[in-house]
């Protein structure tokens, strides 16, 4: 029998119309019309938790998990740990990300930041200026490389090593000494906004501390994502109290636990129809449409809980990683 050979570029364009008309739905039809599949570790992942998802260049979905990153084909996974890969000291894997200039893949895991380019795999940590061994978030710079979180600090790395690292999060003026990072949101002008719980905040590349970010006619004691528009204003805020999100200048609660809520919820994602997707734990997925949270029901497929990541390929198709599997 003649084998054929994977093609991950081919894959994702097919499976990528099936599930960019599933995650177009919202605007075209019910929730209740929408069907999910499933991979777990009967399917070839290393373990069930996804803690992040990320689409290289050559058309791969990278899954990071606690035991290491999986390469998934399409067909198959195949794993990089500490038993394959030398470069990982610890195979629980944070964050994925890949840079926007030459393609590479960075793995943020508990102890080192890993770089996989042109199939080798480089490790960073505390030695070459990593400010502390677990990096907990990534994002990709425009102007290549990652910003990172680690340590309560922000930092840089690109592909000459670790470049900058900020001084203290929590020794910043107008902050709170034990500030926690909640997420790292966007970039604009060599400038990272990130998360804390106390608000959003804002750091310049080369400069040590970090300013608030006031977020007009809007407060909460302890915020766990947002979203921005184009223009880097904040349009959506989840709260340890509800989801809110800002039309015409104003803020609406659109969200609370009675409807589907979780002060757990880590992760809110829109889809390139401007869908915003979430999964609380023990809730289920939801969506915010029309102004509304909504749980999704779903015609097959038992539905996601306690979503950890989501990414849209390039072909528009919706992967949501949670505890339980892909």
């Amino acid at each position: 029998m003649k084998r054929v050979k994977s093609n991950p570029r081919r894959w994702f364009r097919e499976a990528g119309l099936w599930l960019l008309l599933a995650c177009s739905l919202p605007r075209l039809a019910r929730a209740a019309e929408l069907s999910i599949h499933r991979w777990t570790g009967d399917d070839g992942l290393p373990q069930n938790r996804i803690s992040a998802l990320a689409q290289t260049p050559d058309g791969y979905l990278w899954c990071g998990t606690w035991f290491g990153v999986a390469r998934f084909d399409g067909v198959k996974f195949t794993s990089f740990d500490h038993n394959r890969v030398a470069a990982f000291r610890d195979d629980a894997v944070n964050a994925l990300a890949v840079d926007r200039i030459d393609g590479s893949l960075w793995v943020g895991t508990r102890d080192g930041l890993l770089r996989y380019a042109k199939g080798d795999w480089r490790r960073l940590g505390t030695g070459d200026g990593l400010p502390g061994p677990m990096v907990w978030r990534l994002l990709p710079r425009t102007k290549g490389g990652v910003w990172l979180d680690c340590a309560g600090r922000i930092a840089v790395a690109t592909d000459h090593g670790i470049v900058w690292v900020s001084a203290p999060i929590g020794t910043a003026p107008d902050g709170p000494a034990d500030e926690t990072i909640r997420q790292l949101v966007s970039e604009s002008g060599d400038a990272l906004t990130f998360l804390t719980d106390s608000g959003p905040k804002r750091i310049r590349f080369g400069e040590p501390m970090a300013s608030t970010q006031p977020v007009p006619d809007f407060s909460s004691p302890a915020w766990r994502a947002v979203l921005m528009d184009d223009e880097g204003r904040l349009v959506t805020a989840g709260t340890e109290e509800g989801l809110a999100t800002r039309v015409d200048s104003r803020w609406n609660w659109v969200a609370t636990s009675r409807q589907g809520w979780s002060e757990q919820t880590p992760v809110l994602h829109r889809d390139p129809t401007g869908v915003i997707w979430g999964a609380p734990r023990t809730k289920g997925l939801g969506q915010l449409r029309d102004g509304e949270w909504k749980p999704v029901a779903l015609m097959s497929g038992r539905p996601p809980t306690d979503l950890t990541s989501a990414l849209n390929d390039r072909e528009g198709g919706l992967w949501l990683g949670t505890s339980d599997g892909l």
